[in-house]
């Protein structure tokens, strides 16, 4: 991207810090000469996602609540990729989220969770013959979350009746389902 097509940092001033990210108000100059001077971003770890299938063919899937929307959540394991490589880190989310431990594991892909106001990337993964073997190992910030399986030849329906209510989720299926075959684009 060339520099004419940048909005250019003129001061960055932090908000708030936690072990997780920063809030940060900046005062940017857009392209063509507006200031704008308190526009606040949110700056955190990037994730891992993975959509992660059993022998069986089955999409496996998590259910936590969410305090953000204040909700119970249907999503695809994840979490921070904390300074780790991005396949460790999906490795060790299967391992926590759903005890799980799969036989192949391909990195799908990236993108941004919300590029208007954080800098944050999806590692997008597919996990194949996920095995579901082991104890669920859950960080301190997550004291339940239950496991569903959703049958291939269900996931169609089940998504379009509203099953899953995570955008992040969705792209990840989605990409997942290209790279298997199971969605063909011409």
């Amino acid at each position: 991207m060339a520099d004419a097509e940048r909005w250019k940092e003129l001061s960055s001033t932090p908000i708030y810090e936690n072990p997780w990210g920063k809030l940060i108000s900046l005062k940017v100059e857009l392209t063509d000469g507006t200031i704008i001077p308190d526009y606040v971003i949110w700056r955190f770890s990037d994730g891992v996602m993975i959509a992660g299938f059993t022998p069986e063919d089955e999409l496996v899937l998590v259910q936590q609540y969410r305090l953000g929307p204040d909700d119970l959540v249907v999503e695809l394991p994840a979490g921070s990729v904390d300074k780790k490589d991005v396949s460790e880190a999906a490795k060790s989310e299967l391992k926590e989220e759903v005890g799980g431990i799969a036989e192949k594991l391909e990195h799908l892909g990236n993108f941004y969770v919300l590029p208007s106001r954080t800098s944050t990337k999806t590692y997008a993964f597919l996990a194949e013959n996920l095995q579901l073997e082991d104890e669920q190992d859950l960080d301190v910030h997550e004291d339940w979350i239950r496991i569903t399986k959703v049958p291939l030849e269900k996931l169609h329906k089940f998504i379009l009746e509203g099953g899953i209510n995570d955008a992040q989720s969705l792209a990840t299926i989605f990409l997942a389902l290209l790279k298997r075959g199971n969605i063909k684009i011409e």
